[in-house]
């Protein structure tokens, strides 16, 4: 097997410090894949597809590969982003009915304060008539009692 793994397009990066063994173990990203695994002497482990050895890979096809994961991996981040804007988005419009709701509960108590001073000052007008009125009397009553 490490003579299939010396054509690996990726030989030296899967090699490390060195192998120490080779083993068969389930697939971390596949988990009903079974997968080759290198132990390196550092203790640390690569997995290889003994495929990817046997088929001889070009620059172009390497380079293929490449850009079609970098474009999956951007399509990702473009959902990902498109997904947090229309988030985004929507706690914006949220924010602005509850924004337009609290300017209308405003309007509303102002409009209450309005009629409320309006009543106030028709209060205020009675009971300013009716000190007057009081005064008059008051004034009126002495007048009558020194007559008699």
């Amino acid at each position: 097997m490490l003579d299939v793994l010396k054509h690996h397009h990726n030989y030296k990066q899967k090699l490390g410090v060195g192998i120490k063994s080779m083993m068969v173990d389930q697939n971390t990203k596949y988990q009903q894949n079974r997968t080759f695994y290198l132990i390196r002497n550092d203790d640390t482990r690569a997995d290889f597809s003994y495929e990817k050895c046997l088929k001889k890979q070009t620059n172009m096809t390497f380079f293929k590969k490449h850009v079609e994961q970098q474009l999956s991996l951007i399509y990702l981040n473009l959902n990902k982003n498109s997904f947090q804007n229309k988030i985004n988005n929507h706690k914006y419009c949220v924010l602005q009915e509850v924004n337009q709701l609290v300017q209308q509960i405003v309007k509303q108590i102002i409009n209450h304060l309005i009629l409320l001073l309006n009543q106030l000052m028709i209060l205020l007008k009675k009971i300013r008539l009716m000190l007057m009125i009081q005064s008059l009397m008051v004034r009126k009553i002495p007048s009558q009692t020194q007559i008699k």
